[in-house]
């Protein structure tokens, strides 16, 4: 959770400017707004497994608001 508290604090801060700056990921360049894009979608994908997770067990996730 303490990465995700971190990335979310950055991302606030940046500048239109700032998201077209260059950086290197894994060999290859790219800008910051591409490497926000990948944190996104890998958010979403654990997400998605999260809600895989909670359904192969038949218990609720707590983001529903429900109890079980």
């Amino acid at each position: 959770m303490a990465s995700f508290e971190h990335v979310c604090k950055h991302v606030m801060e940046v500048t239109d400017a700032d998201l077209e700056k260059k950086t290197t990921v894994v060999g290859r360049t790219t800008t910051y707004w591409d490497v926000y894009l990948m944190f996104a979608t890998h958010a979403y994908e654990h997400l998605g497994q999260s809600i895989a997770y909670t359904r192969m067990n038949d218990t609720t996730p707590p983001w529903s608001g429900r109890g079980h």
